[in-house]
This record gives structure tokens, C-alpha cells and sequence, in this order.
């Protein structure tokens, strides 16, 4: 398939999981991927399998819960590759603990990396697009 053909799309918690395997279905369908996680060493090891298949992509270590971070991503990726056609905001974290163990530290990194990430991706991703 090359329904992707000329699109590079950035993937949060791309090195694992459902990250992984979309990166790896849309490399499959011709889109440039940018691996972005913040295990760089899986990152890296998912960009160099797309590209020994024939693909194309690269990893960028990035916290998605600092919105800085994920400006700094974006930028880059329209540096390295000239554009940004989408990013799915996939990263995300789980902590399943009683209520009262779970203290405010815990439950504001979940909010971090689980909503406020989304956000940072939609909001800096449309500026770059739009501009």
C-alpha cells in the first residue's frame, strides 16, 4: 500500500506497543515516521527496523508531558524532513493505585503525560502546520 506516500507523521510512545505497531503499519503504507519516546534506545531501535525494511524515519527522545519538549519535536521534524502531514498523540502512562496512595506528585504525572501531552501535540503540531 502507499496511501501514505510523501506523509511524515510523528508518533508518541512510538517504540512500544500500539505506538510500534502503527509506526510500523503506516511505514508499511509509505509514510516517513518519526519514533518519538522518551526510551531513546527503543525509539532508535524502531527507526532503524523501519529503515532496514526500506522505510524511512527517525527517533526523537522527548517527555510529552513538557510542552517545550513537544515544540522542540516538531520543530525537528519539520527540519529533518520538511514538513508535518499528522502526529498521533499516543503516549501515554497507568498508575492503578488506591486513592489515598496515590499522592498528588503520582496523579499530576498521569495528567501530564495522559491529557496535557494531547493538547501540547494538537496545539504546536496546528501551528506548524497552519504556518
Amino acid at each position: 500500500m502507499t496511501e501514505h506516500n510523501g506523509k511524515v507523521i510523528i508518533i508518541t510512545g512510538g517504540a512500544s506497543g500500539i505506538g510500534k505497531e502503527t509506526a510500523l503499519q503506516l511505514s508499511d503504507q509509505g509514510a516517513t515516521i518519526v519514533v518519538a519516546d522518551y526510551n531513546e534506545d527503543g525509539a532508535k531501535k524502531l527507526a532503524a527496523e523501519i529503515e532496514a525494511a526500506g522505510g524511512t524515519a527517525g527517533a526523537y527522545k522527548v517527555d510529552v508531558s513538557k510542552g517545550d519538549e513537544i515544540k522542540a519535536l516538531i520543530d525537528w521534524t519539520v527540519e529533518q524532513y520538511g514538513t508535518l502531514s499528522g502526529i498521533f498523540n499516543n503516549a501515554g502512562i497507568g498508575l492503578v493505585k488506591p486513592f489515598l496512595e496515590m499522592d498528588p506528585e503520582s496523579y499530576h504525572r498521569v495528567i501530564d503525560v495522559d491529557q496535557h501531552s494531547v493538547y501540547y501535540g494538537m496545539y504546536y503540531g496546528a501551528k506548524k502546520w497552519l504556518n
